[in-house]
């Protein structure tokens, strides 16, 4: 069975760049929240490395959104090292593809492709499918643009929907389902089911 293709591309929605500026300040500001609550908990408590760890990832992940990739860099690798330092595995992968597509805004795709095929190593070894299809749509996305290897694009793209589906509608990881699908329709070519 072949898919049709939709009417009208789901990645060409109109969107408010208003509301996409107030989303990416609000988000900076979230994580630095985080940061403060983490800050707090360590003073009057103990210190949780955790809350640390994802308090400098989702800040350096807000500011690679914001274009702030300095202090994305910054923040990223505060939570990549901290993260290895307490053997917290399962944030790793998510570190490692944040930094990934920050290396990739810095135009060093090299490294931007091994950070991902690491924290992909990291899926597969550890069942996490979710992490997984996200790490396989951004390798299919760099096969594609950086490799023009839509054989191997495709492979990834068809992991990433394996991965996303989990048992099926409506308990599947939606979001990355439906980019693998788009991306298997409209940038590496109809798909056969």
């Amino acid at each position: 069975m072949v898919i049709p293709r939709p009417a009208f591309p789901a990645h060409g929605k109109r969107t408010n760049p208003q509301s996409k500026i107030v989303n990416l300040k609000s988000s900076i500001e979230c994580a630095q929240r985080a940061l403060e609550l983490a800050d707090e908990t360590a003073r009057t408590q103990s210190p949780v490395p955790r809350d640390y760890v994802r308090a400098y990832w989702l800040l350096g992940a807000a500011y690679r959104a914001n274009n702030e990739l300095t202090l994305a860099e910054e923040n990223l690798s505060k939570a990549l090292n901290l993260c290895r330092q307490i053997n917290l595995v399962d944030h790793e992968a998510d570190i490692l593809l944040d930094l990934a597509r920050l290396r990739y805004a810095q135009g060093d795709f090299k490294d931007a492709q091994e950070k991902a095929s690491e924290a992909l190593m990291i899926t597969e070894r550890s069942g996490y499918v979710l992490q997984g299809a996200d790490v396989n749509l951004f390798l299919a996305q760099y096969a594609l643009e950086q490799e023009k290897d839509k054989a191997k694009a495709k492979e990834y793209a068809e992991s990433a929907l394996k991965l996303a589906y989990c048992d099926g509608p409506p308990y599947y990881y939606k979001v990355a389902y439906e980019e693998a699908e788009r991306m298997l329709v409209w940038k590496i070519g109809r798909i056969e089911c």
